[in-house]
């Protein structure tokens, strides 16, 4: 759970282990040290430049910054929710996370289909959180305790 947090004018930057946050994704190599972006690997691009993410800019052509492309970072914490919830660290993500409302200009077409329908269903409220949460472990493989969810064993299968 631990990482780097910074005030910058605008945000705030959070440093995060890979390992901790997006651990499914190949790891960062040397070659991301000096990049050029026809080397980037699919699942990042430059911070700058480029309308991938709401303001700020967190980098300039001297020193780029290569941040994960937004439906990497949703799926991303659609995971951690799922491999956290219910514990303490799970807590403490949630009380920081991002409203969904930030998450408005991603194109969900680039998430994997289940994470793309999940998400679809929790915002627009046709399924509860818990529902919700349940659908990401299952999809995920991370084990459910029905004892964790006010949910209908019979329609869940529990």
């Amino acid at each position: 759970m631990g990482g780097y947090h910074f005030h910058v004018s605008g945000g705030a930057v959070v440093l995060m282990l890979q390992s901790d946050t997006l651990w499914f994704l190949p790891p960062l190599g040397a070659a991301l040290i000096n990049p050029k972006a026809e080397a980037l690997p699919g699942y990042v691009a430059f911070a700058h430049g480029q309308a991938l993410y709401a303001p700020p800019d967190y980098s300039s052509d001297d020193a780029p910054v290569i941040v994960p492309k937004p439906h990497i970072l949703l799926e991303a914490r659609m995971r951690i929710l799922a491999r956290d919830d219910g514990t303490e660290r799970g807590e403490w993500r949630s009380s920081h996370n991002i409203p969904d409302d930030r998450w408005d200009y991603i194109n969900l077409d680039l998430l994997p289909r289940p994470f793309k329908v999940y998400y679809k269903a929790n915002k627009s409220e046709t399924i509860s959180r818990a529902e919700y949460v349940v659908g990401l472990k299952r999809t995920l493989g991370v084990p459910v305790d029905p004892k964790d969810y006010d949910l209908d064993p019979k329609k869940y299968g529990f």
